[in-house]
């Protein structure tokens, strides 16, 4: 008992150290001469290689699914979708003793089939199937074995399954901390924190002006609706390529691949003809394998054109000896973005105001207006 113990305390260790799994099985099969199969699986049924072994999960899967259990299920369908959680299944409640019809002579016979053992659903939450199977192998294939075993198999599934979701609120919280600190870097602007599904985590004071303005996004039953094609686009590519990470194979030892994640770029005309740029991107732990969509966030901000003070005319002069006229000129152009609306609202004309433009590039050593542009957002820090 002093052993299981320690076995036990293993197992609740792997909470806060998820990279001791391999080490902490392989333990328990020495001290217990078990063989055990832990498997972590998607909703879908794909196996992801963390806990167990890519080929011998493919054994173990290959087996259950090729016996009948009921209603058209094989046996691995009926674990995924109907088993009841912490029930220990052996052989003969899963084959109702068929296991020969289905296995002829020369056939490859899994563990599971030979040796005594149970399997067992111990979650069914948040896009993740576990299934613990422990085999025997150093007994003798009787109901006798079984019956001594297991209440140690109870004890331990229990223990696993403790321990397991433990890990995965841990990991949930880091993801959440880690998206949470990307909003917080961008809480000035229109920032919001979706799922893939598009339903809004959390979001930015500033987002309520830009869902009232109705041109960008608006929001339906807590999610939030792209109002352009070329946004919905983005979103969609960076939804893509989570799925790609989430479906890729790879060894249980690999987090995500070297690939840093998509991020979208767009500089769209908002409705009141000022420029705004839509970025999004996927927040990704660089040390958590990324199983189902719902381990994922993407951020999403739109950053408008930010507001020229007046004040920075006054540098103009000061700085680059621009006249009363001329600085005021290359105020109204930069913060209206046209020169048709500058020429209105000065009530000059075209000519004069190309004249007095030629004098503003020649003085502030600009040749463009969107190099003008940036020099007056950049003066604007100073004041």
């Amino acid at each position: 008992m002093a052993e299981e113990f320690r076995l036990l305390e293993n197992v609740h260790a792997c909470a806060n150290d998820p990279d001791s799994w391999h080490q902490t099985l392989v333990q328990i099969e020495k001290s217990c001469r078990w063989r055990i199969h832990l498997l972590e699986l998607t909703s879908d049924g794909r196996h992801t290689g963390r806990y167990c072994d890519h080929a011998d999960a493919a054994d173990l899967i290959d087996y259950l699914s090729s016996i009948s259990a009921h209603a058209g299920q094989n046996s691995f369908q009926f674990l995924l979708h109907e088993a009841r959680a912490f029930f220990p299944y052996n052989r003969e409640s899963l084959d109702r003793g068929k296991f020969k019809s289905y296995y002829g002579t020369g056939t490859k016979i899994h563990e599971f089939g030979i040796y005594p053992g149970y399997i067992t659903l111990l979650n069914r939450n948040n896009g993740r199937i576990i299934l613990l199977c422990c085999l025997f192998v150093s007994e003798k294939d009787d109901e006798a074995t079984c019956r001594q075993m297991l209440q140690t198999f109870v004890r331990l599934s229990k223990a696993i399954s403790l321990t397991l979701d433990l890990t995965y609120r841990f990991e949930y919280e880091n993801r959440r901390q880690l998206a949470l600190h990307a909003l917080v870097q961008n809480r000035s602007q229109s920032s919001f924190l979706i799922g893939t599904d598009f339903s809004i985590k959390i979001s930015t004071p500033a987002c309520e002006k830009l869902l009232s303005d109705g041109d960008v996004f608006a929001t339906e039953e807590d999610r939030l609706v792209p109002l352009r094609k070329d946004v919905e686009s983005a979103l969609q590519i960076v939804c893509s390529d989570i799925d790609g990470r989430m479906n890729a194979d790879r060894p249980a030892d690999v987090g995500l691949s070297a690939t840093p994640p998509a991020e979208q770029s767009l500089l769209l005309s908002r409705a009141d003809d000022r420029l705004a740029r839509v970025l999004v991107r996927s927040i990704l732990p660089e040390s958590m394998p990324l199983q189902d969509r719902s381990d994922a966030f993407i951020l999403v901000e739109v950053r408008n054109q930010l507001e020229l003070p007046e004040d920075v005319s006054g540098l103009l002069k000061s700085c680059f000896d621009l006249s009363e006229k001329e600085a005021h000129l290359a105020y109204i152009l930069t913060t209206s973005g046209s020169l048709t609306a500058t020429l209105e609202l000065l009530g000059i004309t075209r000519n004069t105001a190309k004249t007095h433009l030629r004098r503003i590039y020649e003085k502030t050593a600009t040749q463009s207006q969107l190099e003008l542009f940036k020099l007056l957002h950049g003066l604007s820090g100073l004041l």
